[in-house]
């Protein structure tokens, strides 16, 4: 089944081990409200929390879309940044894979990877510079510099957040075990579908527009050439 906010179980996340934290001698004391408790020393992390933090980022990443606004995933780690291209494929939107350039946001000499600049006859089209409406960040403990920028340059951001992971590094965090590859991958799925529900929204009021607009032209038409003539404009 493909995820989305609304049909998301907990049952589905535990299986993915999405609760499982790090060593209790390692974490972040930030993340207390999101620690269910401790089992053979690693934090166990409170799946409902995870949840309603997914389902309110979700939220905010599909207005942003139907916004029109840029988003960008960020994945740094190798495994991460593939699922932040494959995000970036299934939404429509853009990424960032491997190491952040200091100065991306901040200097504007970075340009984003559109998904579909690997296809051969995109790749000699001319990359525009644009500031992101939202950075997604799949390792935010590894991520500073850029959530650095994101901070300076007003940008808000939806984050991973492990239980060794401050949360306030982050907009919205959504406390989960980072190193879950089928969590992960959950949690993109979900973001990811989200953006393209608020992409296809947005397609679909633009079109309504457009089509209210031609109705409300030729009816206008219509009236004004049925308009009888006076009699002292035929005379």
């Amino acid at each position: 089944m493909d995820n989305t906010s609304a049909n998301l179980t907990l049952e589905a996340m535990m299986a993915a081990g999405m609760h499982l934290g790090h060593s209790a001698s390692i974490w972040n004391p930030m993340n207390l409200p999101f620690i269910f408790g401790e089992r053979q020393g690693i934090h166990i992390i409170n799946l409902e929390h995870t949840m309603a933090a997914l389902r309110r980022a979700a939220a905010f990443v599909r207005n942003v879309a139907y916004n029109g606004g840029i988003i960008v995933f960020a994945g740094k780690r190798k495994a991460h940044a593939q699922m932040a291209i494959d995000a970036a494929l299934l939404s429509d939107q853009y990424f960032v894979s491997g190491r952040w350039t200091p100065g991306t946001l901040t200097n504007s000499r970075k340009i984003f990877s559109k998904h579909y600049s690997y296809a051969k006859e995109e790749a000699k089209e001319e990359q525009k510079m644009f500031k992101p409406d939202l950075v997604i960040v799949l390792s935010p403990l590894e991520s500073k510099t850029m959530l650095m920028e994101t901070r300076i340059s007003h940008v808000p951001t939806v984050g991973v957040v492990d239980t060794n992971c401050d949360p306030r590094l982050v907009t919205y965090p959504i406390p989960c075990n980072d190193d879950s590859l089928r969590g992960m991958r959950i949690v993109t799925g979900v973001l990811a579908r989200a953006a393209r529900a608020g992409m296809d929204l947005r397609r679909e009021r633009l079109i309504g527009a457009v089509k209210d607009h031609e109705t409300s032209f030729f009816e206008k038409e219509h009236a004004r050439k049925a308009i009888p003539l006076s009699p002292e404009l035929l005379n």
